[in-house]
C-alpha cells in the first residue's frame, strides 16, 4: 500500500475514523468492490500477520513517509533489519512488527486517504514474465475503456469518500495519450482529488504532458535489485534503465512510488534485504511491495 497523498493539497479525510486501510477495485463499469476494514481481518489490528513482513519493515525504515510529515528523520538513521529479523518467530516477531506498526502511527496519524484505481487498458508492449498483461499472453482478451464512460462515472457517481484517483494501464502509449491524459485534466479541472497514474515507461514528452495537464505521484516499481534477475524476467529495459527513469521522474517534479515484487523465482532473504536496501538510495515519496 503506497501511503502517500497525491497533491495537489491535503484534504480533508471523507471517511470515518474507525477506518484504518480500504481497498477500492474500480473498472471500466463501476466499482467492482469497496473493502471495509472488517474485510482485512488482521491488518486492524497493531500487529500484522507473517505474510506482511516486508511492508512491516518498510513502515519500520520510514520508506513509506509522506511528504507532508513533521517526522523527516533520514532513513540511515533507522536500524535496518537482518535476515534473523525478516525470518523472525513468536516474541520476536511480535516485537518487530509492534515496531513497524509504531512507527506508521508516528509519521502518519489516523488520516487515511482512498485511492479509487482505474485500470484503462490491459494492453502492453512489455514482455515481463511474473504479469498476466506480458504481450505475448495470447490468451488475455484485452481492452481498453472508453472516455466517456469513465469520465461519467468519475465526475458524478464516485463515492465522495474518494479521495485519489489513480489511472493504471498497461505499458500502453495510445490508451495514456487517448484517454488518461483528457481524463486527467478534466478531473484537474473540475475536483480537488489527487491524481496518481501508474502507466510503465514512457516517451519523456508524453510524461511531462500528463504532470502538466495536473498528475503529480508516479508509481513505478523497479521490480527487483538483482540485475541478474531483472533481465532474466524480461523486465521493461534494464535495472540500470529503470533507475534512471525514477531519477529523471523526481528531477521532473514527480513525486515517485516504487517498490518491489516479492517471492519472484529465486528470491531469498537477502533478496528482500538487497531490495529494501536499493529502495532507500531512491529519491521516492511512496514505496510498496508486491
Amino acid at each position: 500500500m503506497n501511503a502517500v497523498r497525491s497533491p495537489p493539497g491535503p484534504v480533508a479525510p471523507r471517511v470515518p475514523q474507525t477506518f484504518r486501510f480500504a481497498f477500492v477495485v474500480w473498472g471500466s463499469r463501476g466499482p467492482f468492490g469497496v473493502y471495509p476494514p472488517d474485510f482485512l481481518g488482521p491488518f486492524r489490528s497493531p500487529l500484522p500477520p507473517r505474510s506482511s513482513f516486508l511492508p512491516a519493515t518498510l513502515y519500520r525504515l520510514g520508506l513509506n513517509r509522506r511528504p507532508q510529515t513533521r517526522n523527516t528523520r533520514p532513513v540511515t538513521d533507522c536500524r535496518w533489519p537482518t535476515s534473523d529479523a525478516l525470518l523472525s518467530e513468536g516474541r520476536a516477531q511480535f516485537n518487530h512488527h509492534a515496531a513497524a506498526a509504531d512507527a506508521t502511527r508516528a509519521r502518519f496519524g489516523p488520516t487515511v486517504f482512498v485511492r479509487a484505481v482505474v485500470e484503462v487498458s490491459n494492453f502492453c508492449r512489455e514482455n515481463c514474465h511474473y504479469c498476466g498483461m506480458r504481450r505475448d499472453n495470447r490468451s488475455l482478451t484485452r481492452f481498453r475503456a472508453q472516455f466517456e464512460s469513465l469520465s461519467e462515472l468519475l465526475l458524478h457517481q464516485l463515492p465522495e469518500w474518494i479521495t485519489d484517483i489513480n489511472f493504471q494501464a498497461g505499458e500502453d502509449p495510445v490508451a495514456t495519450r487517448e484517454l488518461v491524459l483528457p481524463l486527467v485534466r478534466l478531473l484537474r479541472q473540475e475536483t480537488d482529488l489527487g491524481i496518481s497514474v501508474c502507466l510503465g515507461t514512457l516517451s519523456q514528452t508524453l510524461t511531462r504532458e500528463l504532470h502538466d495537464a495536473g498528475a503529480s505521484l508516479y508509481i513505478i516499481k523497479f521490480e527487483t535489485a538483482d540485475s541478474e534477475q531483472y533481465r532474466r524476467l524480461e523486465a521493461p529495459g534494464t535495472l540500470v534503465e529503470r533507475e534512471e527513469h525514477i531519477r529523471w521522474l523526481a528531477s521532473e517534479r514527480w513525486k515517485v512510488s516504487s517498490g518491489f515484487i516479492a517471492g519472484l523465482p529465486g528470491d531469498t532473504v537477502a533478496s528482500a534485504l538487497q531490495n529494501l536496501r536499493f529502495a532507500s538510495s531512491l529519491p521516492l515519496a511512496g514505496c510498496s511491495v508486491s
